[in-house]
């Protein structure tokens, strides 16, 4: 895992070396667990955004100097 973003106290988005993006359903409090597994980069997440109202959209920027929109 090279980040995180949390949205409210109801999603933490991780980002890993291996490109992948994971959505957390943090409301379960310890039994969080994941809602989305995305793969479509071929570097590391460095950073995550989430759009603030409404949760839809996620940005990333990867080692490899891109930026990426999800669509969540």
């Amino acid at each position: 895992m090279t980040c995180l973003a949390l949205h409210g106290n109801q999603l933490l988005l991780s980002g890993g070396e291996d490109g992948k993006l994971c959505v957390w359903d943090c409301r379960s409090g310890a039994d969080s667990y994941v809602l989305l597994k995305m793969f479509a980069i071929k570097h590391s997440i460095l950073s995550i955004s989430v759009h603030e109202e409404s949760a839809k959209v996620a940005l990333t920027v990867d080692s490899g100097g891109y930026l990426k929109a999800w669509d969540l």
